[in-house]
């Protein structure tokens, strides 16, 4: 399968059962891994940023996620948007990782302060998730961590990659030159 097929059955799966098929498309679907299964968390959105054509229903982004495979149940993790003043909400572009029992997504969003993008943590206990989709739960609400580095302030933050390496949760946050974080869950740093 390639990827745009993958993104066209998520975009199928997640939309159609809320009814929003029409006004919403997802963008940029990202996997996990849970008890030997695939699940897939996807930013659904009504700015359609490749047509450059802004439509808005709520001006929202929303992250849903489901299980890759027949099952039909998709989840919304419900956030609350740190965005007020923006012109764009919502948070984009998840990558997920499951470490210590815990889903974590990486994404941004844009600042309150000065409307740049900076990175979020939201984590989610994996046994919250496997409540939620054996109940008639239809969202999830995460712990919302903002992640703050001492360099490139007031520049716009996106798209870290995590990893574990020796039991730690890492990012990589820039290729070239080659950096990697650390994360520090307690401090968020």
């Amino acid at each position: 399968i390639t990827l745009p097929q993958f993104e066209g059955k998520i975009q199928e799966k997640i939309l159609t059962p809320f009814g929003i098929r029409q006004k919403f498309s997802t963008y940029n679907p990202g996997i996990f891994k849970m008890d030997n299964d695939l699940f897939y968390v996807a930013r659904v959105s009504t700015f359609n940023l490749c047509n450059k054509i802004p439509y808005f229903l709520e001006g929202m982004s929303y992250l849903a996620f489901g299980k890759v495979g027949k099952s039909k149940k998709q989840i919304l993790i419900d956030t609350v948007d740190p965005v007020k003043n923006c012109k764009f909400h919502g948070y984009e572009d998840p990558r997920c990782i499951v470490f210590n029992r815990t889903l974590y997504i990486f994404v941004n969003a844009r600042d309150n302060s000065e409307c740049i993008n900076q990175m979020y943590m939201l984590a989610i206990p994996l046994k919250d998730i496997r409540a939620a989709l054996k109940s008639k739960t239809q969202s999830l609400k995460p712990q919302v961590i903002k992640l703050h580095i001492n360099f490139d302030k007031g520049q716009v933050q996106k798209n870290w990659m995590p990893f574990i390496k020796n039991k730690e949760l890492m990012c990589v946050y820039s290729v070239n030159p080659h950096i990697i974080l650390r994360i520090d869950r307690k401090s968020t740093r």
